[in-house]
């Protein structure tokens, strides 16, 4: 029995190495990296607060003109 993982790949043929050929195959031989920063990552992370913020405040204003410009209670009857 063999010492390695995975006997049947080539020898220093790594996970790295499969992850890559994988995503090849998926991706008509292209290959995109993306990396960031710790602060890179608190600034998206306060961005997307902000974001959700916003929408529920939009939310909120949404609500408000339905209530001003609709039908009142005594209307309905």
């Amino acid at each position: 029995m063999s010492e390695r993982d995975n006997p049947d790949w080539p020898v220093g043929y790594t996970y790295l190495d499969r992850f890559e050929d994988d995503m090849k195959a998926l991706n008509s031989g292209d290959i995109v990296y993306v990396a960031s920063t710790v602060k890179d990552y608190e600034l998206m992370t306060a961005n997307f607060q902000e974001l959700r913020r916003y929408i529920r405040e939009l939310g909120e204003v949404v609500i408000y003109y339905r209530e001003v410009t609709g039908p009142k209670q005594k209307d309905l009857k």
